[in-house]
C-alpha cells in the first residue's frame, strides 16, 4: 500500500471514529449540548484535525444521519438472502428505520429538513435506500402481499415520509411507550398497503 493510500485509509478510519463518537454523544447529551470541542476531546484529536473532516457541528450531524441510512441499506441487503416473504423484510426494515428515527428525535437531533435534503451524501444514501425499498416492495407485490392498485414509488415515499414526522410529539400520545408507537406506526402503514379483502 502506498503512503498516499495509507494516509487516505487513516483519514477514512478517523472520520468513522468521529461519526461513531458523535452518534454516541448525541444520544447522551443531545445535539444542542454537543460541542465540537467536546467531540474532538472525546475522539482524542485536536479541534484543527476535527475541522479537517467536518466544518460544522451540523455537518457532523448530517453525516451521522447518512451513516444511519447506510446501515439501513446494509440491513435490507443482508436480508435479501433469507428465505422469507418480501413483505416481512419490508416491515422489519420500517421498524428498524422508525427506531433509529426515534433515537435521533430523543437525542434532540432535529435539523431543518431542507438542510439535510440538500447534502450530497444524504441525497446519495436516500436514493440508494429508495431504490432498494422499491425492489423489495415490487417483490412483495409479485408475491401478492401488496395491493396491486397501489403505486410502489408512492408506497416507499410514504413510508419514508413517516420518518420525517415529529416522533417526539407522537411519543407523548403513548405515554412515552416506544414499543406502542412503533407498533402503531408499522401496523397502520403495513395494513394500509395489503390487498383488499372481498366482502
Amino acid at each position: 500500500m502506498s503512503v498516499s493510500n495509507l494516509k487516505e485509509r487513516q483519514r477514512q478510519l478517523r472520520e468513522e471514529v468521529i461519526i461513531d463518537t458523535a452518534y454516541a454523544m448525541l444520544g447522551e447529551v443531545g445535539y444542542d449540548a454537543m460541542s465540537m470541542d467536546d467531540l474532538a476531546a472525546r475522539v482524542g484529536v485536536s479541534k484543527a484535525t476535527l475541522y479537517q473532516h467536518f466544518n460544522t457541528k451540523e455537518e457532523v450531524a448530517i453525516n451521522v444521519i447518512c451513516r444511519s441510512l447506510r446501515i439501513a441499506i446494509d440491513d435490507v441487503r443482508s436480508q435479501a438472502d433469507q428465505n422469507e416473504p418480501a413483505i416481512q423484510r419490508l416491515e422489519r426494515c420500517l421498524i428498524t428505520s422508525y427506531k433509529r428515527r426515534l433515537d435521533f428525535g430523543q437525542a434532540g437531533l432535529v435539523l431543518p429538513i431542507m438542510t439535510v435534503k440538500k447534502h450530497p451524501r444524504y441525497v446519495a444514501a436516500m436514493n440508494d435506500l429508495i431504490q432498494l425499498l422499491e425492489e423489495v416492495a415490487e417483490q412483495a407485490r409479485a408475491e401478492g402481499a401488496i395491493n396491486p392498485a397501489l403505486n410502489t414509488c408512492v408506497i416507499v415515499r410514504m413510508a419514508l415520509a413517516m420518518m420525517r414526522t415529529d416522533m417526539e410529539d407522537m411519543l407523548t400520545c403513548t405515554a412515552r411507550n416506544r414499543d406502542a408507537l412503533l407498533e402503531t406506526l408499522t401496523t397502520v402503514f403495513m395494513n394500509g398497503i395489503k390487498p383488499q379483502k372481498g366482502p
